[in-house]
């Protein structure tokens, strides 16, 4: 009988042991998967995830818990395929029968986000958290925090306290958040960084750097590309032009290669290229003591001034500003921050100008006055005008509206112009120079005929503008700039 015993106790043992291997060795498995899974080298998650699987299931079937947890966290993250992310809300379920409480954080996700076979609720995710919170379980801080922030809880709720609560169970274990798989607790994380109630001060109560260059690499792993100009932003704001990215070999990431990132990423709006462009352009200006546009070309594509043009075509105001850009000059091909001109001949020169044989314009760069009078223009969402009318005298007392009809090309100049008037329309085409000065105009008319003007520049300013050109006879171009 004892000896029966002893036997039965050792196949107990043996169980038991099996089952814990299944246990240990799936959670290996798995924390090397997800340990690769910022790695520099390029990693097939899948099958690394896969590798874990087999153990975590049978480890499941045996009682563990945290195995149905692990399992559902591959599941939804898309490791296992497309199929099994919706038993990822089952094993969640799973994981709370068995005891293991993280559970709730999986199933306050799905129906945060409404996912995986369920609809989103709010209410319900809040709950699923706050039991998260009640088993004191690390991410359901963050998931609670998050969930008070982006949604109408927070309305009903303390939504500072759920933040606080957060920061203070975060604050021992900051790699855990700073590169969590979810970017949303990443950036609900970075948000401390420049609050008011949660930031590290120094004496002069502000931002110390360590805080402002955590934040920023916060940003920066999120790689959305507003959140990644976020950091780029307060990065020059604050003055501070790296960041040390603990993840990636502790390099530091500077603000052009931030800017340079996003600029390269396709489908990418173009106030954000632009927005991009001009804080490469200003910070790489800051730091040209150790940077020039040699380094700048090679490294990122594009040097300061390129960058603040691009800034300025694509819209931006305050670069428009620095270059005297407006889209007004882009459509005349004139560079500085012209004034005003004024054509003239004393030999029958011609030259068809796109507006008028005088033109004022304000500070901004923008049209004010043609031949003396104020213009009537209309524009698109651009700034590019589409339309300019004017008055012409037909009779002693009698005048009627004609007016010029403009498109343009990607880089915003001139491609046709259509003339609609008292006794003519026509529709005029322009080829150019390399300088973007038009070197011949096609202009066709049913009513006046067809006509070929050909333009040859001679004299320019300092600035690049044609102050002399021959077309039949010379023409003289005066111009005025702002000081």
């Amino acid at each position: 009988m004892k000896r029966f015993a002893l036997q039965l106790f050792a196949l107990l043992l043996t169980i038991s042991v099996s089952a814990q291997d299944n246990m240990t060795i799936g959670k290996r498995l798995y924390e090397q998967a997800e340990g690769k899974r910022w790695s520099k080298t390029k990693t097939d998650l899948p099958t690394e995830f896969g590798k874990a699987v087999p153990y975590l299931e049978k480890a499941t079937s045996e009682g563990f818990g945290e195995a149905a947890f692990l399992l559902a966290e591959i599941y939804e993250d898309g490791q296992c395929g497309k199929s099994k992310r919706r038993e990822s809300f089952g094993m969640y379920q799973k994981s709370i029968e068995l005891g293991y409480n993280r559970g709730y954080v999986g199933m306050g996700k799905c129906y945060l986000y409404g996912r995986r076979g369920v609809d989103s609720d709010q209410n319900k995710a809040y709950e699923f958290f706050m039991k998260g919170v009640e088993s004191n379980e690390p991410d359901a801080y963050a998931y609670l925090a998050l969930c008070c922030v982006m949604t109408d809880i927070a309305k009903k709720t303390n939504h500072e306290l759920a933040l606080k609560n957060f920061y203070d169970h975060s604050i021992n274990h900051v790699e855990d958040i700073v590169f969590h798989k979810d970017i949303n607790i990443r950036y609900i994380w970075a948000l401390f960084y420049i609050s008011d109630q949660f930031k590290t001060q120094n004496a002069e109560g502000q931002l110390v750097d360590q805080d402002i260059e955590t934040y920023c690499e916060v940003m920066y792993n999120t790689k959305r590309t507003d959140w990644m100009l976020e950091a780029i932003k307060i990065m020059y704001e604050k003055n501070i032009s790296s960041f040390l990215q603990r993840y990636y070999g502790n390099n530091r990431v500077s603000i052009y290669q931030i800017a340079a990132d996003i600029i390269k990423q396709e489908d990418v709006y173009d106030n954000m290229v632009a927005k991009a462009c001009y804080l490469y352009a200003l910070s790489a200006e800051r730091e040209s003591e150790d940077i020039d546009d040699a380094i700048l070309k090679r490294n990122y594509g594009m040097t300061r001034i390129e960058a603040l043009t691009r800034a300025a075509e694509l819209g931006h105001q305050k670069a428009q500003k620095l270059l005297g850009f407006s889209r007004d000059y882009v459509m005349l091909n004139l560079k500085g921050k012209v004034k005003s001109y004024e054509l003239s001949s004393a030999d029958n020169g011609n030259y068809w100008d796109f507006v008028g044989g005088k033109v004022e314009f304000d500070e901004n760069g923008l049209i004010i006055k043609v031949n003396d009078q104020k213009v009537k223009l209309e524009r698109n969402d651009k700034g590019q005008i589409t339309k300019f009318t004017w008055k012409e005298q037909m009779e002693e007392d009698y005048w009627q509206d004609v007016n010029y009809m403009y498109s343009y090309d990607e880089k915003g100049q001139v491609t046709e112009i259509e003339y609609h008037g008292c006794y003519a329309d026509y529709n005029s085409t322009f080829e150019r120079n390399e300088n973007g000065d038009v070197i011949k105009r096609i202009n066709k008319s049913l009513t006046q005929g067809n006509e070929t003007n050909k333009y040859q520049y001679t004299e320019f300013d300092e600035h690049g503008n044609w102050t002399k050109c021959i077309s039949n006879g010379t023409i003289i171009r005066k111009i005025t700039y702002w000081e």
